[in-house]
């Protein structure tokens, strides 16, 4: 009886786990989209661009 209490307690240890794994990864691409509203400098022709992925003069994807 002893051993089947610590079997499902490993068990929900490891799937509470999981979840948090797969949570923190649907957060992360949620960053990435929050990304797209930060102002950044265009590389190609020195633009600010103060939102978006893309510069709106060169049309020069913002740099990762």
């Amino acid at each position: 009886m002893e051993y089947i209490a610590t079997f499902v307690l490993a068990a929900l240890i490891g799937l509470g786990v999981a979840l948090f794994r797969a949570l923190r990864k649907l957060n992360l691409r949620d960053n990435e989209q929050e990304s797209d509203l930060e102002e950044w400098v265009c590389p190609e022709c020195g633009f600010t661009v103060q939102a978006g992925s893309e510069c709106i003069y060169c049309y020069t994807k913002k740099p990762r």
